[in-house]
């Protein structure tokens, strides 16, 4: 017969550090499962004077019935971001490249991925640092991004072949 509070105890120590929030290396993990590090490119003649408008999102994507832990991985990210809901879905947003750079970045930096996932953050976080540079502003840059979400999108391929 199952404990409910043994597994009440686990999953508190498993997922919380020792000031209430989140563990980081738990966040990691999720964020290996559920996550998904994206660049968006598109057709702009009215936002960009090289007509094509670059955002790099970092999403994670669990069942509605999980939108508490959603809000809590938020939090774990100074309450930054986004979440939104749909009758099934809940998605945890971060887009700004400010809130990026300055979280996104070192967490995944300091608590690294463990998964194949950690070559799609690497390619990703390429794409941010060439935006953070405004290199996404000229057609050097933006020829750079291409190839990169290029690369991203080959590797995220080549790993649902397997």
């Amino acid at each position: 017969m199952l404990n409910f509070a043994k597994v009440f105890i686990f999953r508190h120590f498993s997922t919380s550090s020792d000031n209430g929030k989140l563990h980081p290396w738990f966040v990691t993990g999720l964020s290996d499962a559920e996550s998904c590090f994206n660049i968006s490119i598109s057709k702009s003649s009215k936002k960009s004077k090289l007509g094509w408008v670059v955002q790099a999102r970092f999403i994670i994507e669990l069942h509605k019935k999980d939108l508490a832990l959603l809000r809590e991985v938020q939090s774990f990210f100074g309450g930054i971001g986004t979440i939104t809901t749909t009758a099934k879905v809940a998605r945890f947003s971060i887009v700004g490249l400010n809130d990026i750079i300055n979280f996104v970045l070192p967490h995944f930096s300091n608590f690294p991925l463990q998964s194949e996932k950690l070559i799609d953050f690497e390619l990703w976080r390429a794409c941010v640092l060439i935006m953070a540079n405004k290199g996404h502003l000229t057609l050097e840059g933006l020829k750079q991004i291409f190839s990169l979400k290029s690369a991203l999108c080959s590797a995220i391929m080549d790993y649902q072949k397997l």
